[in-house]
């Protein structure tokens, strides 16, 4: 009998859109801009949950108000700087040992996104 592979355990948040301070242009500095955030913590399988209870995991609901306070905290020239912000404050958080954050921006051009990616797994 095969080994089975090993268990990881993740939260992920995807498509949050986000009016954001972001860019380097003039005109971008002038306006928000429409971004797009998608977020996976990783989670120390130790603190697997023992009971169906919200104590027993991580509130996805307080990691979702965090990157919007983020998002929306200041200006970022860059999706780089934005990108570190939440991989940062996502990878702080108790249990998480990994993460991965993307960033998009939607109306950069008109026939694409551009976007940047933070991993840790």
């Amino acid at each position: 009998m095969a080994t089975p592979a090993p268990i990881s355990r993740h939260i992920f948040l995807e498509n949050i859109e986000l009016a954001c301070s972001i860019g380097v242009h003039p005109h971008e500095e002038r306006a928000l801009q429409r971004v797009r955030i998608d977020v996976e913590v990783q989670l120390d399988l130790a603190t697997e949950p023992a009971v169906d209870r919200l104590s027993a995991t991580l509130d996805y609901e307080a990691l979702h108000a965090h990157v919007c306070q983020i998002v929306r905290s200041r200006h970022f020239a860059l999706q780089e700087t934005l990108a570190r912000a939440l991989y940062e404050a996502c990878g702080a958080l108790d249990g998480v040992v990994g993460v991965r954050v993307s960033t998009r921006k939607l109306d950069a051009y008109a026939d694409c996104t551009v976007g940047y990616r933070l991993c840790s797994f």
